[in-house]
C-alpha cells in the first residue's frame, strides 16, 4: 500500500512540475500587445519612427503568443507609421499582412480599417 501511495505521489509531483513549465497565454500578455499597439497608434503623427519601433515590439510579442488579432493590428499600425515616414512600399506590405491576419480572424471591422 505504501508503494502505491508513494508512486502516486511522485507521479503527481512530476505532472505538477511539467504543468508549471508550460507557457500559457494570459490576458496580461494580450493586454500588453494591445497597449503597445495603442501607443504606436498614438505616436504615428508625432513620431512615426517611434510608432514603427513600438508596432514592431507588439508584432514580435503577438507572434510569440500566436495572438492573431494583435499581429493584425501591429501590422496595420506599423503600416501607418511607415506611410507617415514616406516608406510607401513597406507600408503597403504591412497593410497587406494586416489584411491577411484580419481575414484569418474573420474580423470585418479590421478588414475595413485596412481599406
Amino acid at each position: 500500500m505504501k508503494r502505491i501511495l508513494l508512486a502516486l505521489f511522485f507521479t503527481l509531483l512530476a505532472f505538477t512540475g511539467y504543468a508549471n513549465g508550460m507557457n500559457y497565454i494570459s490576458a496580461d500578455d494580450t493586454n500588453e500587445v494591445k497597449s503597445l499597439n495603442r501607443q504606436a497608434l498614438g505616436s504615428r503623427l508625432i513620431d512615426p519612427a517611434q510608432a514603427i519601433i513600438t508596432a514592431n515590439k507588439a508584432l514580435a510579442m503577438g507572434q510569440r503568443l500566436n495572438y492573431n488579432e494583435g499581429i493584425a493590428e501591429a501590422y496595420r499600425v506599423r503600416g501607418l507609421g511607415q506611410y507617415y515616414s514616406n516608406m510607401l512600399i513597406e507600408s503597403i506590405n504591412s497593410y497587406l499582412n494586416a489584411l491577411s491576419y484580419y481575414q484569418k480572424c474573420k474580423d470585418e471591422r479590421g478588414v475595413a480599417r485596412v481599406y
